[in-house]
């Protein structure tokens, strides 16, 4: 089996419904402000023109936008 399994996505599901609405202020604060910066850093260098890009994370698709620049 790979991932988390079925028994778990709801739980999951659940926890990411909750927290949604302050996600990127919580992302902000643990990153000191430095969130963007950080996502700059990460794919500098590994996104290029014509790249097709999958953003499966939770969120807003932030990292998603930045590559888009």
């Amino acid at each position: 089996m790979f991932g988390l399994g079925y028994q778990y996505w709801r739980e999951v599901t659940n926890v990411l419904q909750s927290i949604i609405h302050v996600y990127d202020k919580v992302n902000t604060a643990i990153s000191l402000g430095r969130a963007n910066k950080y996502r700059v850093k990460g794919i500098k260098g590994q996104v290029h023109p014509g790249n097709i890009l999958l953003d499966a994370g939770s969120g807003f698709g932030n990292m998603s936008k930045i590559a888009a620049k």
